[in-house]
Protein backbone atom coordinates (compact mmCIF):
# COMPACT_ATOMS: atom_id res chain seq x y z
CA UNK A 1 0.00 0.00 0.00
CA UNK A 2 2.90 2.35 0.67
CA UNK A 3 4.29 1.91 -2.85
CA UNK A 4 0.83 2.38 -4.33
CA UNK A 5 0.37 5.68 -2.48
CA UNK A 6 3.91 6.94 -3.02
CA UNK A 7 3.89 6.45 -6.80
CA UNK A 8 0.14 6.89 -7.46
CA UNK A 9 -0.25 3.51 -9.14
CA UNK A 10 -4.04 3.71 -9.07
CA UNK A 11 -4.85 0.40 -7.40
CA UNK A 12 -7.61 0.40 -4.80
CA UNK A 13 -7.09 -0.81 -1.26
CA UNK A 14 -9.45 -3.71 -1.98
CA UNK A 15 -7.28 -4.94 -4.88
CA UNK A 16 -4.10 -4.83 -2.81
CA UNK A 17 -5.85 -6.49 0.14
CA UNK A 18 -7.11 -9.29 -2.10
CA UNK A 19 -3.59 -9.98 -3.41
CA UNK A 20 -2.09 -9.89 0.09
CA UNK A 21 -4.65 -12.31 1.51
CA UNK A 22 -5.08 -14.72 -1.36
CA UNK A 23 -4.67 -18.46 -0.92
CA UNK A 24 -2.92 -18.87 -4.25
CA UNK A 25 0.67 -19.97 -4.18
CA UNK A 26 3.57 -17.65 -4.91
CA UNK A 27 3.84 -18.94 -8.45
CA UNK A 28 0.22 -18.12 -9.26
CA UNK A 29 0.42 -14.72 -7.56
CA UNK A 30 3.30 -13.64 -9.78
CA UNK A 31 0.96 -13.52 -12.78
CA UNK A 32 -1.32 -10.82 -11.35
CA UNK A 33 -1.09 -7.31 -12.72
CA UNK A 34 -0.79 -5.75 -9.29
CA UNK A 35 2.27 -7.76 -8.32
CA UNK A 36 3.93 -7.30 -11.71
CA UNK A 37 3.43 -3.54 -11.68
CA UNK A 38 4.25 -2.83 -8.04
CA UNK A 39 7.34 -5.04 -7.95
CA UNK A 40 8.81 -4.12 -11.32
CA UNK A 41 12.52 -3.62 -11.87
CA UNK A 42 12.00 -0.02 -13.03
CA UNK A 43 10.14 0.96 -9.89
CA UNK A 44 12.56 -0.75 -7.53
CA UNK A 45 15.67 0.72 -9.17
CA UNK A 46 14.56 4.33 -8.72
CA UNK A 47 16.30 5.94 -5.75
CA UNK A 48 13.92 7.43 -3.23
CA UNK A 49 14.23 11.09 -2.20
CA UNK A 50 13.19 10.34 1.39
CA UNK A 51 16.04 7.81 1.79
CA UNK A 52 13.76 5.28 3.47
CA UNK A 53 14.79 2.62 0.96
CA UNK A 54 17.83 2.30 -1.31
CA UNK A 55 17.60 2.25 -5.06
CA UNK A 56 18.16 -1.37 -6.05
CA UNK A 57 20.18 -2.50 -9.04
CA UNK A 58 18.17 -3.10 -12.21
CA UNK A 59 19.41 -6.51 -13.38
CA UNK A 60 18.87 -5.82 -17.08
CA UNK A 61 20.85 -2.56 -17.06
CA UNK A 62 23.57 -4.21 -14.97
CA UNK A 63 23.82 -7.04 -17.48
CA UNK A 64 23.96 -4.68 -20.46
CA UNK A 65 26.91 -2.78 -18.93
Amino acid sequence: MKVNKAYNCGFTDEEIYSVANTRLGWYRQCGTKIVNYLISADLLSKPNKKRNRPGLVNPLLYYLK
